[in-house]
């Protein structure tokens, strides 16, 4: 087998979850929302909340993980798919700017087909995201590009909704 696969499995309540890996890179990241805190908002000032500022995000890290927690693909609008789908891999590439930056663009680029497929039901779609091959399945994608995977699950997400899994 060449390459890197990554396979997304929920554990516990759905929740949302994030998976990246790469030749000497994996991370993982299972989100239960609402976060308990002691400080509302204070997720909006880590690195991952700085990552999405940097490259613009319309929603803040709090504001777009509450969405993908408590919103239905389907009520996402093609202008906050983008930045939902980015707030989720920014808990796992915030160190990776370069990544979640080219992702983040290439989301953008293509908002209205990204939310639509998000929503669909039914077999995943391939798409090309940019330099990215994408899977998505509702509530869930996921993209490639060389041995470099990432994944993203909101917990609306089908059984199946992207990458097959192990047999």
């Amino acid at each position: 087998m060449t390459g890197n696969r990554s396979y997304v499995f929920q554990s516990g309540p759905p929740g949302i979850c994030a998976v990246a890996q790469d030749h000497g890179f994996c991370a993982q990241a299972q989100i239960q929302w609402p976060v308990r805190a002691s400080d509302p908002g204070r997720s909006n000032h880590g690195g991952p909340a700085a990552a999405l500022r940097r490259f613009g995000a319309g929603l803040a890290l709090d504001d777009a993980l509450d969405r993908a927690a408590t919103t239905p693909p389907e009520r996402w609008t093609a202008a906050e798919a983008p930045d939902i789908v980015a707030a989720i891999l920014a808990n796992v590439l915030w160190h990776r700017l370069d990544d979640l930056g080219a992702i983040y663009g290439a989301l953008r680029e293509q908002a209205g087909t990204v939310q639509t497929l998000l929503a669909s039901t039914g077999t995943p779609t391939t798409v090309e995201l940019g330099t990215y091959h994408a899977i998505v399945g509702y509530g869930c994608i996921e993209l490639s590009r060389g041995t470099f995977r990432v994944s993203a699950r909101t917990p609306f997400a089908d059984d199946g909704a992207c990458a097959p899994r192990p047999g």
